[in-house]
């Protein structure tokens, strides 16, 4: 069973990078607003109250979108049920949106894991970016209707559980094991729908992101105000300087400032809240900003090969297909001396042993990455590009380095053979410092 999962998980993370692809191909659709991740459950059991619950809160999102289409938020569709696929990449056109929603039907199994691997063609590698409101800085939100009846995805004719039974562990550590990935930067936002949907399951797969909650489908709308609130709490800090202000100010402050006629008291109340934990907020975005040099991206021993170095499944492996019988790259050193994280073609990124207690799952290979897209990904050897400026950094003109860290932001970290590692455009603002060799 876990040989099977790994093959399917390999199989939907080499989908998530085609997708990721596309994603930037598509990007002159976007607008500069925040990004939102749709993930529709359209299996069998979603017949009925259900589809018609996802399409008006889905609808009741759009509807404020519209409303305010200065902040040009973007919307991309994960659809799963008898297919699991993007049905609408990034776009502000809700017209078009609306028209994708409408004629959704249910069919098939509810392969939320799958939808949920799927989804990092939405997040990671550029697809997406963060949006910058005042001083808040928005990573992508993914947003979930479902009812929460899991199948297996790795088992395309399995049944959906009946509403009273409890998902196989197998099912659940697989879905959690990609929840946590996407929640360690991305708020997930559940929304329980359907006869009986498992609202345990959903509030645990929300609390598994900061800034996530469980909603009940009234509160679309709220949601899809989610901007506005952190809009609405940096006009109110930049006009007062205080991060506690009396209801009537804040009141003011939304209407006169902001031009906003048509809010509630939830709404003052959710600006209250950011602006009461700015100082907090901040400090979390300070440390995500510093994330990649966390612990997968650390160069710390001499006596293993450098990051960038590419490497093939050695004598020793032993880890089935996470390879996906390809090359991978050195993307960091482990916490002991003969371990190495390795990042494949593929996706998949895991630790492995170099010399550790004299084991050698990988060896080092001379394999250049050559993407299809003409993209910088991580295992591409990469030189100075158009807007380079950044002297000799590189290590002279001519240099070749090599990508260990792709980000989610247009942007690329690259290790040269001079032993400096830096970060450069490929794409952010429309520059870029460095070109695929």
């Amino acid at each position: 069973m876990e040989v099977m999962s790994n093959r399917h998980e390999v199989m939907w993370l080499d989908q998530a990078r085609i997708e990721a692809r596309k994603h930037v191909s598509l990007r002159y659709l976007k607008g500069y607003g925040s990004c939102v991740l749709f993930i529709l459950d359209l299996s069998e059991s979603m017949r009925g109250e259900g589809i018609q619950s996802l399409k008006q809160g889905v609808t009741d999102i759009l509807d404020e979108y519209s409303q305010h289409p200065e902040l040009a938020e973007n919307i991309a569709v994960i659809a799963f049920g008898k297919e699991t696929k993007f049905l609408h990449y990034y776009s502000n056109d809700y017209t078009a949106l609306k028209h994708t929603i409408e004629h959704l039907e249910c069919s098939g199994p509810s392969p939320l894991t799958a939808a949920m691997l799927l989804a990092l063609g939405g997040l990671f590698e550029g697809s997406a970016h963060t949006a910058v409101v005042g001083d808040f800085h928005l990573a992508p939100r993914v947003v979930i209707f479902t009812d929460g009846r899991l199948t297996d995805f790795t088992d395309e004719d399995a049944i959906e559980q009946d509403e009273d039974s409890i998902p196989k562990h197998s099912i659940l550590r697989a879905l959690f094991s990609i929840v946590n990935r996407i929640g360690q930067h991305h708020p997930i936002y559940c929304f329980p729908v359907g006869n009986h949907p498992d609202r345990a399951l959903l509030a645990t797969i929300s609390s598994k992101s900061h800034d996530g909650q469980l909603l009940e489908i009234h509160r679309a709308r709220w949601l899809g105000r989610r901007t506005l609130h952190y809009r609405g709490a940096d006009i109110a800090y930049r006009v007062t300087n205080q991060t506690r202000i009396e209801r009537g100010i804040l009141r003011n402050v939304v209407e006169y400032y902001m031009s906003w006629q048509t809010y509630g008291d939830d709404d003052l109340d959710t600006i209250d809240e950011i602006l009461s934990n700015k100082t907090r907020i901040l400090a979390r975005q300070e440390t995500e900003r510093e994330e990649p040099e966390d612990k997968y991206f650390k160069e710390k021993y001499t006596t293993v090969p450098s990051l960038g170095t590419r490497v093939r499944r050695g004598p020793d492996w032993t880890q089935d297909n996470q390879d996906s019988e390809g090359p991978g790259t050195i993307v960091g050193h482990g916490d002991h001396e003969g371990l190495v994280y390795i990042q494949w073609d593929s996706g998949m990124l895991s630790l492995y042993g170099y010399g550790y207690k004299g084991i050698y799952d990988v060896v080092v290979c001379e394999e250049p990455r050559y993407p299809e897209d003409g993209l910088a990904a991580v295992g591409c050897f990469v030189r100075r590009g158009l807007d380079w400026k950044w002297g000799d950094q590189d290590g002279g003109a001519g240099s070749i380095g090599t990508v260990y860290r792709a980000m989610d932001n247009a942007t690329v970290y690259v290790r040269w053979p001079c032993g400096r590692k830096g970060n450069y455009r490929f794409g952010y603002d429309g520059k870029f410092d460095i070109d695929v060799w």
